[in-house]
């Protein structure tokens, strides 16, 4: 059995509980790979098929066409991330994101039939991977609703006005500046010069990686 394969099939939320299960899926679908290089489309609306992907290695940027034509950032996929759901146990024919690797990016595929397959087999694993859908609805509504802010920094302010405080008046951001950064669609430079000395949002840097509010 190949090891990296295994390896980022344990990374893999959905089959993360279970060793017995890691070992049959990596066992089963180890020769269901493919490699991309730099650029390279992985999925899109003209190059999908009804299969789970998992990343094995490198990583890939997942993107939407937005209202203006642009491609808004959507997320950055790496080891153990799954994407294809959107295509799976429906009648769609339509993959509306476009997906391409961002350094080189193996990938691991898990058919429809195999899934379901897997699902009656092991049921914690159908279980697991609702509740992964589920915490994608909810991340893609608020997702959403800040993007429907025109201006970067509304939507910053939204964003960050969401999340709790501490009693120190102070904000832990629950992701990284680069991932908050992909999460609001603005450059990483703006989102550091908005939260900086001088920026014009009603936040600003703390220490340790937290910020506040800058009347505070």
């Amino acid at each position: 059995m190949n090891e990296n394969i295994l390896t980022a099939i344990k990374d893999c939320r959905i089959f993360s509980g279970s060793d017995e299960i890691c070992r049959f899926v990596a066992e089963k679908y180890s020769n269901e790979t493919a490699i991309f290089s730099r650029g390279e489309v992985i999925f899109s609306a003209e190059k999908f098929h009804k299969s789970l992907g998992i990343i094995l290695s490198g990583n890939a940027r997942v993107e939407r066409c937005g209202a203006d034509g642009r491609n808004i950032g959507m997320s950055i996929l790496s080891r153990g991330d799954m994407f294809g759901m959107a295509v799976l146990f429906n009648g769609t024919q339509r993959f509306d994101s476009l997906i391409t690797a961002k350094n080189s990016c193996s990938v691991l595929y898990i058919p429809e039939d195999g899934l379901r397959e897997i699902f009656i087999r092991y049921p914690d694993v159908s279980v697991a991977y609702v509740e992964f859908l589920s915490s994608r609805i909810e991340y893609l509504s608020e997702r959403l609703c800040v993007l429907s802010q025109p201006a970067p920094g509304d939507r910053l302010q939204k964003y960050l006005e969401a999340l709790p405080v501490d009693e120190e008046g102070e904000i832990t951001l629950p992701m990284s500046l680069s991932k908050l950064a992909l999460f609001l669609n603005i450059g990483r430079a703006t989102l550091y010069r908005m939260l900086g000395d001088d920026g014009e949002c009603d936040f600003a840097f703390a220490e340790n990686g937290k910020v506040r509010r800058r009347n505070l």
